[in-house]
């Protein structure tokens, strides 16, 4: 499907890739990846949808843009995802296979280079969005923060954690979605991992849902948490410590600001909220968007926040973690997977009140 912005923006990020190949001196560059592919076209190019390799690549030149692909996969593609665009077509039999002699003969031998070869400088680019791509950003955040906060108002004791993850899955793909990460840990689990892919353990009073959910190649990750009846204290203050923490870190989300000055801040409000060791079990934020990371934010890093670039802060605190997903503006952000029917924390921070999801109790 394609629109009038699609096409605008498809067009400039082709002047992009052509000013890059006029910097390495190349004839052409191959797009290979699922992640490239859909940052250039919003397509989806998968069929496996762990795979990272592009059902179909597409070779751009100075002046033409060809689709490398075989036979069985060009339909779909050229009527899916690449509609509305002006593509020269490759195809070959899928019993021969990807030759690299099909680029060969394209380029005539000439230097051309592979997206994985120039990975920092496209992963630039794909954190540029454009204002069609935060709009889009901004209506999956807004869909994703539905489809888990409807889980948690639904989900039943005794429903296994993969259940739970099937709940999730289901409306992220009625939704168009494709759910990547469903993390679901369930009353003991929630204190032993950070990454608790779901099991047959069942739910009795406490669970951590954190997804991370795709549509037009676009990312957004979030949690929340939900407990059956009232929350233990302990549990409590390590959720409201988490949410503080967040809280100071996006009270801080601008452009122009170094994640690596805001990493610092955090490290110290993990040692004022009493678990001054925490952060170092599991990484606290990041930049998304075409990818679920761009890079991991760190206190040593080089990098500048900018402006329409979609970044995370998700700190964790043994069993419970604090997350969503922001998009960054001249001087504030934007919470994109904001909460419409939690309870919220109210929290100061420099004489504004930054909102943070408490645990729902049910």
């Amino acid at each position: 499907m394609s629109d009038g912005s699609l096409l605008q923006d498809y067009t400039e990020k082709l002047g992009h890739l052509r000013s890059l190949l006029r910097e390495k001196k190349a004839f052409g560059i191959l797009i290979t990846t699922v992640v490239n592919f859909s940052w250039l076209t919003n397509g989806r190019s998968f069929v496996n949808l762990a795979d990272e390799s592009s059902s179909g690549k597409l070779l751009v030149t100075e002046d033409k843009v060809h689709l490398i692909a075989p036979k069985n996969e060009v339909p779909r593609l050229l009527d899916e995802e690449l509609a509305g665009f002006d593509i020269v077509v490759e195809d070959y039999p899928w019993y021969r296979g990807y030759d690299e002699h099909l680029v060969e003969a394209l380029t005539k031998s000439r230097p051309y280079i592979v997206d994985r070869d120039v990975e920092p400088e496209l992963s630039q680019l794909r954190m540029h969005l454009s204002p069609r791509e935060r709009s889009l950003l901004k209506g999956l955040g807004r869909s994703a923060a539905d489809i888990l906060e409807d889980c948690c108002q639904t989900v039943e004791r005794g429903e296994k954690e993969c259940e739970i993850a099937g709940r999730i899955s289901r409306a992220a793909w009625s939704a168009g979605m494709e759910p990547l990460v469903v993390n679901i840990a369930a009353d003991g689990r929630s204190f032993k991992y950070r990454h608790p892919i779901p099991t047959e353990n069942r739910l009795d009073k406490y669970v951590v849902m954190s997804v991370c959910l795709r549509k037009w190649g676009l990312h957004v990750t979030l949690t929340r948490a939900l407990h059956f009846g009232s929350v233990p204290a302990e549990l409590r203050a390590r959720h409201h410590a988490a949410a503080h923490i967040e809280a100071f870190a996006i009270s801080r989300t601008r452009a122009n600001v170094a994640p690596r000055d805001i990493v610092r801040g955090m490290i110290e409000r993990y040692r004022a909220e009493g678990f001054a060791d925490e952060w170092r079990i599991h990484p606290i934020g990041g930049a998304i968007g075409y990818k679920p990371r761009e890079y991991d934010a760190t206190d040593t890093m080089e990098a500048n926040l900018e402006q329409g670039q979609a970044f995370c802060w998700n700190p964790t605190i043994s069993g419970t973690k604090s997350e969503d997903s922001l998009l960054v503006l001249e001087d504030r952000c934007e919470i994109v997977t904001a909460s419409s029917r939690f309870p919220m924390i109210d929290i100061d921070e420099g004489g504004s009140t930054v909102s943070r999801p408490d645990i729902l109790e049910r």
